[in-house]
């Protein structure tokens, strides 16, 4: 017998289902990106009440900084040097002139010409400062102990035997000045080329001069 109308109404949902298969649900859309925050250069700010901030990108980086650190380097006086090299300590003295006194040397004001008393008579010069030294011949035979040099071209020098020497021209010459004093000197203190005092090592007789040791004048006791 022929299909009734049920079974051909059935057969014809059937073939339209079997059509579309398989159904696939369609992709959700992503969402939207969020919305760019833009900053103000004067009054407000950005979407959602954020205060605005002007120096966010228009401030540069702070630029390094270089910082150059010197060390200086210490520096010791030339007469100071000449001191440590005789083996002085120059802390247990408080003058420069008592120091190269008591080490065998006579300082001149400036500083750079200095004397220096060796053996026999003998005598060292510096014109620098102790970096080059030269010897003179005093004429002395007698040792040299003690001196004064008010300039750096005039130098009273005395020592042993009453001998006392001078010179006027940074030891190109010296003269041998005969003095009131038979004995040992024991100091000579000196204003220029001319002026001059001496005494004698028991510190019992002085004596002056004025026309650098022509003549002499007996004075008070140094």
């Amino acid at each position: 017998p022929p299909p009734s109308a049920d079974i051909l109404a059935q057969a014809d949902r059937d073939t339209a289902v079997s059509a579309n298969a398989p159904a696939v649900a369609a992709a959700p859309r992503p969402a939207p990106p969020p919305a760019t925050m833009a900053y103000g250069r004067g009054t407000g700010g950005a979407t959602g009440g954020v205060p605005a901030r002007t120096d966010a990108k228009s401030a540069p980086p702070a630029a390094a900084q270089t910082v150059t650190v010197e060390s200086a380097t210490p520096q010791i006086d030339s007469t100071s040097s000449i001191m440590m090299k005789q083996g002085i300590n120059s802390r247990n003295v408080t003058s420069l002139s008592a120091l190269a006194s008591g080490a065998g040397f006579i300082l001149s004001p400036d500083n750079k010409v200095w004397w220096k008393l060796g053996p026999g008579g003998t005598v060292e010069l510096t014109a620098d400062g102790g970096k080059k030294w030269k010897s003179l011949d005093t004429g002395a035979t007698s040792q040299l102990t003690v001196g004064a040099a008010p300039s750096s071209k005039v130098c009273w020098i005395a020592g042993k035997a009453g001998t006392l020497v001078l010179t006027t021209d940074r030891g190109r010459h010296w003269t041998r000045i005969s003095t009131p004093i038979d004995g040992d000197l024991g100091g000579v203190r000196a204003a220029d080329a001319n002026h001059a005092s001496i005494w004698d090592a028991a510190k019992r007789m002085s004596y002056e001069t004025s026309d650098g040791g022509a003549t002499w004048k007996q004075i008070a006791n140094e």
